[in-house]
Parts: structure tokens; C-alpha cells; sequence
């Protein structure tokens, strides 16, 4: 155990009045290392805290504590501390006194600062019981998180991890994942954040965050008290441009040939350092631009290196700029968020510095994406009745945020992620059946309809595949579009997830949260409860309640009971019924009572709603609370007919699935209803609709043929009129010399044993790991695969001393990924989300393995539904589809591979069904590079070495 004296390692503050003013001249940072992240399970194995005095160290107290159960070699690699390190380290019964004392009276700061006040408070109770005279409850004890701070005014920063605050904050971390040198880290960055709050915080801002945070028990409250009078003075600033705003820009070249804009010595070579001349880029371009103006519908293959946006946004360009009516404008669709603003923000703006001048672009996502403020400003305004105590604290990085920001889109900010806080964004998005017409326009914050005006009167529109499906119609109709459709390998399931419709039991509780959440003493009925005398609304609050409360009763027993039946009979966590059989009878019987204890809440509900309406004088209820009660009514309404129909009805050409599990609520289940053949479906709806498009992806064929690709889209060429033409692009690099693709046939085949396929994949990924300290992404095709080969690769990177990153344990996908890049020789392991959409250039990524070939899950209801209607059609649905699907996905995956004319790298397909099947010809000839078959183990290592070497012979 140690305390003393700590030299001043930051400068100090310019403005040390405002520690004074904030009650933060003198504070502890306090930070613990564990076994775990349960403190009811793990233990404490370090503790570390350092008091800061006006801004600077000045002591510090450190100290390893002896768990009774050796580390997780996982802890060990995180943390470098051993089970040697604490063989003679203190109990925590020896330093609880020491570190209290060391302590006294100061407010205290951490990083995720509750995480470590838990376990505390647990070592606490395991010494002394559960009683109040635990002094590591610290009640009233005042405190402070960097996280949170961080979360409300630098919202906008994409990562809160004590790394990322202090890369962001320009603190300098002395050593990461150690106790007392993460108490300094998260010292310092407290003590920057505070010098450079001024700038982020405004009278308004302050007082509106002090009356969320009032009346909690909230350990924060006097930091936003002293706040609110440290900021008394400060008015608010002008609001920041937006993150991704439209783009303004037109030619100042009067040429529209493709060769003088893209190639050698063109404009673009001309004025962008980067830009080199590529042929297939051209070619692109140019059937692009033929498409566009001969009313085609173009499918183009172009791998990665050809440079693809540029190809297809550069004739989009001339094809508008043609236009004297000014009535043309281009629709781009991607399969992701990321790539919308990729394209805005990075190729856009490279367009606009080669050629110039003013051009209309912008971007449109789906409603659900946009904060309505005036829905925040409702909600802030009835807190008190509608949010919990944890609900006011998730909500606060929205405060600063909706009035700085421009764009209202919910992915410029990593503060909060809707993802997470689902019910809470559902209050404040943009959202059609909460929407208050006029009352709710885009100059009142009706950010949604702000995006849309933007949209309608861009040139260049970039959406996502998602939305396009969902509002085609609205987004092709009117003047002369085209359509471009980026990522289009991906289309089929976007269409199949348009058109699904579902029910969940969550969703259900969520809405009947929205009304009256007992718990937390929440909910919009509670806000209307007491303002009225109506003797009519009282007696039908009453019953609404008693009917929501039955209703919400009903929803927790039908999501245990029929998850418990459901498990029984499927032993999955998906079953697909079809109308009239024994599951669709079991479902059909759960349903049918809540069906009609929902249905009469629902009339309830619209009889209370129009009650609500007619009052007047003081009874009455404001606008804006009864849009919110539409809302929810409307909500109601609609998953009743819902449950209905899954009850009753039958439709053709559809498969009807049941998903269900335990969650912090119970168990829950959700029904899903969608076509089992977009294709017909586009084939009628869709293209007829368009004058032309462009379909571009990096996988669209297989064995060189875009037939399957076709077939899945509905693209008939009889039916279109013989408007379709294809383009298959070869890439810039060349292959053959820059990548090896091996596949080790001496491994035993996943159909014949499963377990032993899967422990000879892990045993070999581990050897490679361990003999070649080179960047490895490892793409598994289950969670099941994931976790076997991260357990393998522990000890190994443990001895060999590198990195291992994995889905199964480390974090975001996002971090994952940008971690990895970072590190070069690193180990990657990753499932589905990894094996498209990711670009890592250089030696941070040269060894690629993928377990197996990556088919369809065949227990996936509407793939299986798809295959049983190519067989009854009289196909064979496994040769015919199972199989080209996974070559695209296998094709998609070795894609990360190669990103850049100077990479090297080496793929190894361990699955020997390549080689051994009879369909494995297919898969070869669909791979980019030529796969070879190792017969040994040591052939493999041998040719590896040759590689690297530049002697292979392969």
C-alpha cells in the first residue's frame, strides 16, 4: 500500500476561479481494477486515487488487494498484474481504513464512477454486512463522473472511453488499465473539461440541466447547482453549422467529357493529389452516363480499387447539368448510415474542390433518425410526471445538443445512442403519428421536415436502402430522376425487411409505458390525473388504468408462459408456424385473451382521448399533451389490428415466424409476417416505376454471371423491356501477385463432425496467430464460432505478446475496428458484422481467415420459406441459391483483404468443402484470387513463409 506526494504532471488552469466556483478546487479521482464486472461475483484487485488541489496532483494513494480465487488470464492481459503480483497483497479488510482516511470529506471523481463505488460498496458489505454503518454507501456524499459530463456538453465526441476522453481533452494517459494511473488520467480530463466549460455551457443551458437533475438522489446535483450560478452571466452562442450540411456547388469547367474530368491529366489529376487515372473507372462512368441518358437499367460489378462513387456521381453530375428546366435530380442508395455520409461529406467535397463552384446535394434518412424539439420541449416541461430519476440523467446530452445543432440527425452525436435508450428517443424523435401539423413545421424544430425541404430541393439526394424501400414512391415520383443504388448486393433483405410487419411484447410495453409506468411514477396519464375536476375523465382514467394494468399483467405472463412452451417445443429462439398448425394453435391461444383485454383498453383509451379534447377552461388540456395522446392511442390501435391478423387471417406468398427470450423485463416475444419473394414484388412495384437505374456493388456475380443476382431483384429482361445491361469490372490490383488464398484440405469437413471441424479451425488459427506477428481478421459464421476461437487465441496472444480484439468481449464494433487499424499486428475476431462494410489498409490487416463457407442459418424462416418455394417451383433451392449466396457473402469477406495497390496478404478458407464438394467449383470461380489446396499443415506454413518471403511458387 502506498500514499504520498505526486508531481504536477498538467499545467495549471487559466481559470482556477471556476474550480473554486464549482466546488472542485480539491476532489479525489478515484479508480479500481477487478476480477469482473459483478461485484456481487468478483473482487478488487487494485486501487488507485489521486487528489487533485486546484487543478493539480498533489497526492496519492495506491494498493493491490488479494482476490480469494486466481485471475482470469483475460484480467491479466488487460490489467498486466498477475497472480504472483498479489500472492502477498493485502486483503481488502486491511485497506478499507487507509483508503477511507485518505479520502476524508472530498467530493469524488471517476471515470464510469459508479462502476467502482458498487464494488466498494460490495467489499463494504462482505466485511460488514449489509447494514447503514457501511461507510462505503458514502451517502451524501458529493461526486462527479467524466463520462457523464463528457455525455452532456461534448455530446458530439463518437467515444466516451477514458482513452478516447483523453485523446479528445489532449491529456497524455501514463499507462492505461492501471488503477492509480487511470485516477490521474480521469483527474486531468475533469480538470481540462472544466477550463474549457465555459465555452460550452449558457445560463439557459445550465438552469434547464439543474431543474432536471433537482429532487434526484443523484450524487452530481451540487456540481449543476454551483453551475447554474457559475454560468449566470454567460449567453448562449450561435449555433454551429451543421456536421453534414448540403453542399452548394456548380461546375466551372464547361466540359462534360469523362476522359477530360477522370482521366489522365484531367481535372481531377489536375487538382487532387491523390487522383491517379483508372481505366475501369472510366468505363464505369461512361455506361453510367449511357444508362442515364438511354432510360437503362445498368448492373455493375466494380471491386474494391476502381473508385466506384466517383464513377457514378461524376456523369450524375453532367446528367443534371444538361437539364435547362432544372426538374432532374439523382437518388443515391446505400445499404448503410455510413456510407450516406461518406458520400456527402468525403466524395462530394473532393467533386466540389476538382471542378468547383455551386451544387444542391443533401441527406435523408428515415423519420426515427431526427429530434422533434418540440417533443423535447414537452417532455422537459412535464419531467416531473413523465421521466424516472434515470430517465432524467440519460436524457440530459440532448439539452445542448438540440439547440446547437443544425441537422437535428441523431448520428451526429455519440452522447446518446438511440439504440439503448429506444423508449426515450421514441418521446422525442420525429414521429408521424406525433406530429402536430402546422404546429410542428421545420422552423418550430421539426428537424425531419427540415431534411425533406433540403431533400426536395437538392440535385443529389443520398438515402439509405432501408428508406428507399419503405418510401419509394414519394422519393422516385416527380420530374426526371435516376437511381443509383450503391451497395446493391444488399438490396434483396433490405426489401425483405421493408416489407416486414411485426408485434413485439416490447414494443407493446413501451407504449403502455408511455402512459403509465407504476414503477417510476411516470407517464403522460399521470400528468393529466390531477388537472381536471370531470367527473367523466376521472371515472375513465380509472378504467383506462385498470385495463392498462391488467393489459401490462397479461403481457409478462404471456411472454413467460409461451417463452417457456416455445423453448420446449423448438429448443431455438425463432419457430416458424404456418396457419393452422400445432405452433401457430399454440401462439393463436396465448394471444387470443390478451387480444381481447387489448382491444377494449384500446376503445377505453380513444373514448378517454376525445373526453380529453372537449375540455375547456382550466380543464383543459394543452395541444401539445394531446398530440402524445393520439399518439399512444393511435399506437394502441394499430398493434391491436396486428394481433388480429396474426390470429386470423392467412396470406399467400408469405412465411410467419415467432422470436422469443428472457430480458431485464421477462421474457418477451415478437411476431414477424414478410414476403417470401421480393423479387415478384419488384418486378411489379418497383422498377416499372423507374426511367433508369444503376445497381453497383463490389458482389454481384457468381461464376461471372449476374443470373442469381437478377432472379433475387425481379430484373427480367423480357418483362423490362430489354432495358438491362451489365458491366464486369476488373479491379486495379493485381491479385495473383499481391494475395494467396489457401484452403487446407487436411482439416476434417463441418457436415461430417461439427465439434472436430471447429477445435482443428481454432487449434489452427491459433498456430498461425502464434507464428506470424502479422495483422489477422478472423471472419466466424456464429457466435458460437467466436466465442471457441477468442478462448483459443487467449493464451496464445498472452505469450507472444499481442493484441486480441473480439466481438465476443472487447467492445463496439466501431472501436473494435479503429483499435485494430492502430495496432498492426493485431488479432481481429469477429461474426456477420465484420465481413462487409469495414476498410483497413496496410500492414494492420494482412492474414484474412474465414472458418467455414458462409451458408445461410437454414432454421432462418424466411430463408428456409425461400427454399421451399424454388423446390416446389421445381428447382433446386441448394445449388440454385444456398450456394450462390454464400459465394457472394465468401466474396464480400475476402474483400477486406486487398484495399490498396501496395497491400499483401494472404486469405486461408478453412473449410475444405471448397476443394472436397461438388459444389465447391462454384465458390472457386467465384473467389477473386485462385485458391490452392494444402494437403498438410506443413505445406501450408511452408508456402505462408514463401510468400512473405517473395518465393512463393504458388
Amino acid at each position: 500500500m502506498k500514499a504520498g506526494s505526486s508531481r504536477p504532471r498538467t499545467k495549471v488552469p487559466q481559470d482556477a476561479n471556476w474550480l473554486q466556483q464549482l466546488d472542485l478546487s480539491r476532489f479525489v479521482s478515484i479508480d479500481l481494477e477487478t476480477t469482473g464486472l459483478d461485484p456481487s461475483v468478483h473482487e478488487i484487485i487494485e486501487i488507485g486515487a489521486v487528489r487533485f488541489v486546484d487543478g493539480l496532483p498533489a497526492d496519492e494513494f495506491q494498493t493491490l488487494i488479494r482476490p480469494r480465487y486466481p485471475l482470469d488470464p483475460f484480467i491479466t492481459e488487460l490489467t498486466g498484474i498477475t497472480d504472483a503480483d498479489l500472492e502477498h497483497a493485502p486483503p481488502f479488510d486491511e485497506v478499507a481504513a487507509p483508503l477511507l482516511e485518505y479520502i476524508g470529506k472530498d467530493v469524488l471523481v471517476g471515470q464510469n464512477l459508479e462502476f467502482d463505488l458498487g464494488f466498494l460498496r460490495s467489499a463494504g458489505e462482505k466485511k460488514l454486512g449489509k447494514c447503514r454503518d457501511n461507510p462505503f454507501l458514502f451517502v451524501n456524499r458529493r461526486a462527479v463522473d467524466t463520462v457523464w459530463l463528457a455525455r452532456i456538453f461534448w455530446a458530439e465526441l463518437s467515444g466516451f472511453s477514458l482513452k478516447a476522453l483523453a485523446e479528445a481533452f489532449e491529456v497524455t494517459p501514463v499507462r492505461a488499465h492501471r488503477a492509480k494511473e487511470d485516477a490521474y488520467t480521469a483527474g486531468s480530463v475533469l480538470v481540462e473539461m472544466l477550463r474549457r466549460l465555459p465555452t460550452r455551457v449558457w445560463s439557459e443551458l445550465a438552469e434547464h440541466l439543474d431543474r432536471l437533475i433537482e429532487g434526484t438522489n443523484q450524487r452530481s446535483r451540487f456540481f449543476f447547482r454551483r453551475l447554474c450560478e457559475a454560468a449566470e452571466n454567460i449567453p448562449k452562442p450561435r449555433a454551429t453549422p451543421a456536421l453534414h450540411q448540403q453542399n452548394d456547388f456548380e461546375y466551372e469547367t464547361d466540359s462534360s467529357d469523362l476522359r477530360i474530368l477522370l482521366g489522365k491529366d484531367g481535372l481531377f489529376e489536375e487538382r487532387l493529389a491523390f487522383f491517379r487515372e483508372r481505366p475501369a473507372q472510366i468505363a464505369l462512368a461512361k455506361s453510367v452516363d449511357s444508362s442515364f441518358n438511354e432510360h437503362r437499367i445498368l448492373l455493375a460489378e466494380a471491386p474494391t480499387g476502381v473508385g466506384k462513387s466517383l464513377a457514378y456521381l461524376v456523369p450524375s453530375l453532367n446528367w443534371i447539368r444538361a437539364d435547362t428546366e432544372g426538374e432532374r435530380q439523382v437518388v443515391v442508395s446505400s445499404h448503410t448510415k455510413v456510407l450516406q455520409e461518406q458520400l456527402l461529406r468525403k466524395d462530394i467535397g473532393e467533386i466540389r474542390r476538382a471542378l468547383g463552384g455551386n451544387f444542391r446535394a443533401a441527406v435523408l434518412k428515415g423519420r426515427n433518425n431526427y429530434l422533434c424539439k418540440r417533443r423535447l420541449h414537452i417532455l422537459l416541461r412535464d419531467a416531473d410526471t413523465r421521466l424516472s430519476e434515470a430517465d432524467r440523467m440519460q436524457i440530459m446530452p440532448l439539452l445542448r445538443w438540440s439547440d446547437m445543432t443544425a441537422t437535428g440527425d441523431i448520428s451526429e452525436i455519440g452522447g446518446f445512442n438511440p439504440r439503448f435508450q429506444s423508449f426515450l428517443w421514441s418521446l422525442v424523435c420525429s414521429d408521424s403519428l406525433a406530429c402536430a401539423g402546422s404546429a410542428c413545421s421545420a422552423a418550430k424544430g421539426d428537424f425531419y421536415r427540415s431534411a425533406q425541404d433540403r431533400a426536395a430541393k437538392a440535385q443529389i439526394v443520398f438515402v439509405n436502402h432501408a428508406l428507399l424501400m419503405v418510401d419509394f414512391l414519394r422519393l422516385m415520383s416527380g420530374g426526371q430522376k435516376r437511381l443509383i443504388l450503391d451497395e446493391a448486393h444488399q438490396i434483396e433483405r433490405a426489401m425483405v425487411n421493408a416489407a416486414t410487419t411485426d408485434i413485439s411484447t416490447l414494443v407493446m410495453r413501451g407504449v403502455l409505458t408511455r402512459l403509465v409506468d407504476e414503477k417510476a411514477d411516470r407517464g403522460l396519464l399521470y400528468n393529466v390525473s390531477d388537472r381536471t375536476d370531470s367527473e367523466m375523465v376521472g371515472s375513465l382514467i380509472v378504467k383506462v388504468r385498470s385495463l392498462h394494468f391488467s393489459s401490462r399483467q397479461s403481457l409478462s405472463g404471456l411472454g413467460e408462459h409461451l417463452v417457456g412452451r416455445l423453448r420446449a417445443a423448438e429448443r431455438t429462439s425463432r419457430a416458424r408456424f404456418r396457419f393452422g398448425d400445432g405452433m401457430h394453435l399454440l401462439i393463436r391461444d396465448h394471444l387470443a385473451d390478451l387480444l381481447i383485454e387489448w382491444l377494449e383498453f384500446s376503445e377505453r383509451l380513444n373514448e378517454l382521448v376525445r373526453e380529453l379534447a372537449n375540455l375547456r377552461g382550466e380543464d383543459r388540456i394543452s395541444p401539445e399533451t394531446m398530440v402524445e395522446f393520439r399518439s399512444v392511442s393511435d399506437n394502441v390501435l394499430a398493434i391491436g389490428s396486428r394481433l388480429s391478423r396474426v390470429i386470423e387471417e392467412e396470406a399467400d406468398n408469405e412465411v410467419t415466424w415467432v422470436e422469443y427470450g428472457k430480458g431485464t423485463h421477462g421474457g418477451w416475444c415478437s411476431i414477424h409476417t414478410t414476403p417470401v419473394s421480393v423479387g415478384q414484388i419488384m418486378k411489379k412495384v418497383f422498377w416499372p416505376q423507374l426511367e433508369s437505374a444503376v445497381l453497383t456493388s463490389a458482389t454481384l456475380t457468381v461464376n461471372n454471371r449476374f443470373a442469381v443476382t437478377r432472379e433475387c431483384l425481379g430484373l427480367d429482361d423480357e418483362d423490362s423491356g430489354g432495358r438491362i445491361c451489365e458491366i464486369s469490372l476488373d479491379g486495379p490490383f493485381n491479385l495473383q501477385t499481391q494475395m494467396r488464398t489457401f484452403v487446407p484440405t487436411f482439416l476434417p469437413e463441418p457436415r461430417q463432425d461439427e465439434a472436430l471441424h471447429a477445435e482443428a479451425v481454432s487449434s489452427l488459427t491459433a498456430r498461425i496467430v502464434e507464428e506470424f506477428s502479422r495483422g489477422t481478421l478472423v471472419l466466424c459464421t456464429s457466435n458460437e464460432m467466436l466465442e471457441r476461437i477468442t478462448a483459443a487465441l487467449t493464451p496464445v496472444v498472452r505469450k507472444v505478446g499481442r493484441r486480441l480484439l473480439s466481438q465476443w468481449s472487447s467492445g463496439s464494433l466501431p472501436e473494435l475496428v479503429a483499435q485494430f487499424r492502430r495496432s498492426q499486428n493485431a488479432i481481429l475476431v469477429g461474426a456477420a458484422s465484420l465481413w462487409e462494410g469495414i476498410d483497413v489498409v496496410g500492414d494492420a490487416l494482412q492474414i484474412l481467415i474465414v472458418t467455414r463457407i458462409p451458408f445461410d442459418v437454414p432454421s432462418d424462416p424466411w430463408f428456409s420459406a425461400r427454399c421451399e418455394a424454388l423446390q416446389a417451383a421445381g428447382r433446386d433451392p441448394f445449388m440454385d441459391y444456398t450456394v450462390p449466396m454464400a459465394a457472394l457473402r465468401l466474396k464480400q469477406g475476402i474483400g477486406r483483404l486487398i484495399r490498396h495497390t501496395d497491400d499483401r496478404g494472404i486469405a486461408v478458407l478453412m473449410d475444405p468443402r471448397i476443394f472436397t464438394s461438388g459444389y465447391g467449383g462454384l465458390i472457386r470461380s467465384s473467389l477473386p484470387s485462385t485458391p490452392r489446396r494444402m494437403r498438410k499443415e506443413t505445406d501450408l506454413f511452408t508456402e505462408m513463409n514463401s510468400f512473405w518471403e517473395g518465393q512463393s511458387t504458388c
